[in-house]
């Protein structure tokens, strides 16, 4: 089954200055692909007043703009089998990361998350979901 890899608002940089996107020798050699350039969006398809690159990372913000439907930032290219890699920094939210999924209209999704959420005692890092 192949299915798309797609980001839901609201991620930040990992750090401050992080490195750019890189992959390890090691990683090369498994097979591993870079998702992401570290400079731009290429690849990857979104509402522009929510998603943009900062500081070598993908970012993702409601801040100046609440949502009122869920938003992604879908990746361009199908996989079958893959090993996603990630580093998420959440500020406050709910975020999350859609797989093995198929986008809709205005950049909605419909299959797996994997919820990314800080809300204190009912955070939800990493629970699973399907979202219809």
């Amino acid at each position: 089954m192949k299915g798309l890899i797609a980001l839901l608002a609201v991620f930040l940089p990992v750090s401050a200055g992080a490195q750019p996107n890189r992959l390890t020798a090691e990683e090369r050699k498994e097979g591993y692909v870079l998702l992401f350039n570290g400079k731009d969006l290429k690849g990857w398809e979104g509402d522009p007043a929510y998603w943009s690159v900062k500081d070598g990372a993908i970012v993702g913000s409601t801040h100046r703009q609440p949502l009122k439907t869920s938003t992604f930032l879908v990746g361009k290219r199908a996989f079958s089998d893959f090993i996603l890699k990630i580093d998420i920094r959440l500020l406050s939210g709910n975020s999350g990361i859609q797989f093995r999924s198929t986008a809709g209209p205005g950049w909605q999704m419909t299959g797996y998350q994997a919820d990314a959420s800080d809300a204190g005692p009912k955070s939800a890092w990493g629970n699973l979901y399907e979202m219809n």
